[in-house]
């Protein structure tokens, strides 16, 4: 039985400060780009630092560059770059082509997994690795890769402001979680931010996809206002909506969301509002607890069971 709860309780408690980080084998060079690879569950703490890139400090000439295909990205420069390679499992298929890609383009290179056969195999190879603790999936290690890359970035000074990890209220954003999956009904999940927010509704939607396996979409306003709005009168028995507001200063997106939610109302479009406050690296923290927690209880409300991938199972080993 998970205790999820209690888990995301325990992390939170033990974790006050950043790991302390070294490196065996990578040079401390004045790296300009940094490629971040990773799938799924693996990706996540990746896109969560992109979107924070501001806020966490990170210096203006160095370039994050998102990898989530099959291979690395091209035209990359053999000068100044570092390849992070996230795999949770240490097995994934795409992840590790982009690895052996780096390799044989003899590209600085640094990778984080649970595998610690992964990691003796790489340490003979002169690979800086670095071990993650098991936990119950790959995207409920998201805060543990966060830190851990948020260290690394330390150490490279590639970031510029003093990182600490913030004391959160775990209890109350649990309880908020709870509250709303209990009220919460729709088939059909459709999830909205705006644009420079669009991490956390991705977030919310991989948990709804992989713990509830809901049909869970995310977009971003105002795009999404000029085209999938379009069905929803069609569709309202089908579809719960969520809205991501913030503590920003745009005028415009408050209006735009007032205008929708008006116009939602009088056409009994079921909808929730979930406001995480301003953009910062402890909101982001809160929000990402209650991404999980509240997809967790509605698939237990759902009688869902999270881990379950049978589907998923086939078709790696197909691939």
């Amino acid at each position: 039985m998970i205790n999820l709860e209690s888990l995301v309780k325990k992390f939170f408690k033990e974790k006050r400060s950043l790991p302390e980080v070294s490196f065996d084998f990578l040079k401390k060079e004045n790296f300009k780009k940094i490629v971040l690879v990773g799938l799924g569950g693996s990706g996540l703490a990746a896109r969560m630092i992109v979107s924070l890139k501001e806020e966490i400090g990170l210096k203006k000439d160095v370039d994050l560059i998102l990898c989530q295909d099959y291979s690395l990205p091209k035209n990359l420069p053999k000068k100044e770059i570092l390849v992070i390679i996230i795999s949770y499992s240490g097995k994934t298929k795409e992840t590790l082509n982009c690895l052996q890609e780096a390799k044989r383009k003899k590209l600085p290179i640094i990778v984080i997994s649970v595998n610690s056969l992964l990691g003796k195999k790489l340490r003979k190879e002169k690979i800086d690795f670095f071990l993650l603790e098991e936990t119950i999936s790959p995207r409920f290690s998201l805060w543990q890769q966060l830190f851990l890359l948020l260290a690394i970035f330390k150490e490279l000074k590639l970031i510029e402001k003093e990182i600490k990890i913030p004391s959160l209220e775990i209890e109350e954003i649990i309880k908020k979680a709870k509250k709303i999956s209990r009220n919460f009904s729709g088939k059909i999940i459709l999830i909205y931010s705006s644009i420079k927010n669009s991490f956390l509704a991705y977030h919310l939607k991989i948990h709804l996809n992989e713990d509830g396996k809901f049909l869970a979409f995310s977009n971003c306003l105002p795009e999404a206002v000029h085209n999938e709005f379009l069905s929803l009168s069609k569709n309202k028995k089908e579809v719960g909506l969520i809205f991501l507001e913030e503590d920003e200063k745009n005028p415009l997106f408050k209006k735009h969301l007032q205008a929708i939610f008006k116009n939602l109302q009088a056409e009994n479009i079921r909808f929730w509002q979930i406001n995480f406050g301003r953009k910062n690296l402890e909101n982001y923290l809160k929000q990402t607890i209650f991404n999980a927690v509240f997809s967790f209880y509605l698939a237990k409300k759902n009688k869902e069971n999270i881990l379950a991938n049978s589907f998923l199972r086939k078709i790696k080993k197909d691939f």
